[in-house]
């Protein structure tokens, strides 16, 4: 069917923005894993389309990769494990239940993770995600206001 310039698209697949990143992402993953050596766009050119979603609507990161917050830097690893580092020279408290389970639906599953001291100047919190991995999700880490998603 014709769809009119002002239709209500955006709203329609508003709720498919999820499966879409799990499914790229996998995607990646695995091409990643089975022809490392070839470059992406060759193998897929569209497997980087989550790439760009997750520029519109907001941080999210992958295995390897880090985000700095005004106080902590985060890294996201393989294998489910969030680690959280202290940026400054003064103690930093992570509240308990900064990380949330999210369905690729976009629907809040669980919120996860115990209350952490972090001691000056890189002390270091690892989050064990490995155990919620069972079902395909997202998870969102959230500390002063500031938020990042992130994939396995």
């Amino acid at each position: 069917p014709h769809l009119h310039p002002k239709s209500d698209i955006w709203q329609r697949l508003l709720s498919r923005k999820q499966i879409g990143i799990y499914n790229a992402h996998w995607l990646r993953k695995e091409s990643n894993r089975l022809e490392g050596t070839l470059p992406i766009w060759n193998r897929n050119p569209f497997v980087t389309t989550d790439s760009l979603v997750k520029r519109l609507t907001g941080i999210w990161l992958s295995p390897g990769e880090r985000q700095d917050f005004k106080e902590i830097s985060i890294l996201v690893m393989e294998e489910g494990l969030l680690c959280v580092g202290n940026l400054r020279d003064h103690t930093v408290i992570i509240p308990a239940q900064s990380i949330s389970k999210f369905g690729l639906n976009g629907d809040l599953i669980q919120q996860i993770g115990e209350r952490a001291i972090l001691e000056p100047n890189w002390g270091i919190k690892k989050f064990d995600l490995s155990r919620e991995l069972i079902e395909p999700c997202y998870f969102e880490f959230a500390y002063g206001g500031r938020k990042a998603r992130f994939l396995f």
